[in-house]
């Protein structure tokens, strides 16, 4: 029995860590004495218990809540549902490799990816059949050889990505080809799906966020922020001691006859950070820099100061400090003479690096808000080293999902010179605003 139980709990170990809660051996040992202290067939005390040991955040604790539901139940009744999942996932691939067998060049099948094959699966009846339709064209047309595949592969791959964006949270836990067949890997990932679906606003796609959405949107925002900064003042407050202050705890000492009863401790000074922004305000990111701007506004107390900049071909500052909602600069963006124009990254750095009035030195952060998406990517990742060598750190916040940025040009040079961070959607925009 003993060893059934060890078993059980090894297993769910696995559950907690693949669902991504950080868990150590100490975390893992102290979780089965704290199983010694209840009863082990009290249910709610025995989840109570572990859940104290191995969740440390209100995010981790949702999800060692939805695993811990999931994986202690009746052994047949898990069993037969992992076993059924992993066949429906097997079924699942077998039919988008069977649809994704019509993409043919002249006779012979298109070389696409895994996850663009599972888009074409997807999409409409409609879709696909423009797509069959270039196909045919292109296979039959006049002058077309056998080593145009190639070209007609990436036209096609371009298309599908295209059409991905469409469809809101598609890949977000790697694809139908990228699912675990395993125990732990089905039910943290079931698990994951069922928080999202609960929180569906945090984990979508900002860049499908719609204006019915806005006013749930701003109240996560304000939600967020306000977690932020109550994580920062803990922060403060625990690593604000610098030292033993001798002179203090030996004047505090004199009412005890000179017994040091009371020790006193030095502050540590406050570093007098300063943040400047430089958000992109073309078509596709002005929303986007609007809830970023939103963040920064909402955390500028927390900082010595701040300065903030609009780009698109040209550059403008903009002060948000009075700007009570995202609605507010999302209102003056689009006042603004740069919105809804393209994108060039190597002016909007070179106005900042040579405007005298934008202080830039050891104590300034800079945050670049764009999807990297750039005219002139070269001039962009050479402004930026410019930029890194003058400041104490670049951030990069990017709408795009971290597992597409592969297909924007230029961006691996633009990325030696920053930390660029995945913000599509809500819940990674308030992780990487952590981080600054």
């Amino acid at each position: 029995m003993d060893d059934f139980l060890l078993n059980n709990l090894v297993r769910f170990f696995n559950v907690l860590r693949v669902s991504g809660i950080r868990l150590s051996l100490s975390e893992a040992i102290d979780t089965v004495r704290a199983l010694v202290c209840v009863e082990p067939l009290n249910k709610a005390e025995v989840k109570a218990a572990m859940s104290a040991c191995t969740a440390k955040s209100e995010a981790e604790k949702r999800m060692f809540s939805e695993c811990f539901e999931r994986f202690f139940v009746d052994p047949v009744v898990k069993s037969d549902y992992i076993s059924h999942k992993a066949a429906v996932r097997e079924y699942e691939k077998a039919e988008i490799i069977s649809k994704a067998a019509e993409l043919m060049y002249q006779g012979q099948e298109l070389e696409i990816e895994n996850g663009l094959k599972e888009v074409y699966a997807m999409i409409s009846e409609e879709e696909r059949k423009s797509i069959l339709d270039f196909l045919e064209r292109s296979s039959t047309g006049k002058n077309m050889k056998p080593e145009f595949k190639p070209i007609t592969e990436n036209v096609v791959a371009s298309k599908l990505n295209n059409l991905k964006k469409k469809y809101d949270g598609f890949n977000e836990f790697g694809g139908a080809f990228d699912s675990p067949l395993s125990e732990a890997g089905i039910i943290a990932e079931d698990a994951g799906k069922a928080l999202m679906e609960e929180n569906s606003i945090i984990y979508k796609n900002l860049s499908t966020i719609e204006d019915k959405d806005m006013p749930e949107v701003i109240r996560v925002i304000r939600m967020m922020a306000e977690r932020l900064r109550k994580s920062t003042r803990d922060k403060l407050r625990v690593s604000g001691r610098a030292g033993l202050d001798f002179k203090g705890t030996i004047s505090a000492g004199i009412a005890s006859g000179g017994m040091p009863f009371k020790l006193k401790y030095k502050r540590k000074h406050a570093p007098r950070q300063r943040i400047l922004t430089l958000c992109d305000v073309s078509a596709s990111m002005y929303r986007f820099s609007g809830f970023v701007l939103k963040f920064i506004a909402s955390l500028h107390t927390e900082v010595k100061a701040s300065d903030n900049f609009i780009f698109s071909t040209g550059t403008e500052k903009l002060n948000i400090k009075n700007f009570t909602t995202a609605t507010d600069i999302e209102h003056e963006i689009t006042r603004s003479g740069v919105w809804k124009k393209g994108t060039d990254v190597s002016q909007a750095i070179l106005h900042i690096l040579t405007n005298r009035f934008v202080v830039l030195n050891s104590s300034t952060v800079v945050i670049v808000v764009s999807d990297a998406k750039t005219v002139f990517a070269a001039n962009s990742a050479e402004m930026l080293k410019q930029l890194e060598s003058r400041v104490k750190k670049v951030y990069w916040l990017n709408p795009i999902n971290e597992s597409d940025w592969n297909r924007i040009a230029g961006i691996d040079n633009i990325r030696r010179h920053c930390a660029m961070l995945d913000c599509s959607n809500l819940d990674k925009l308030s992780k990487a605003c952590g981080q600054l």
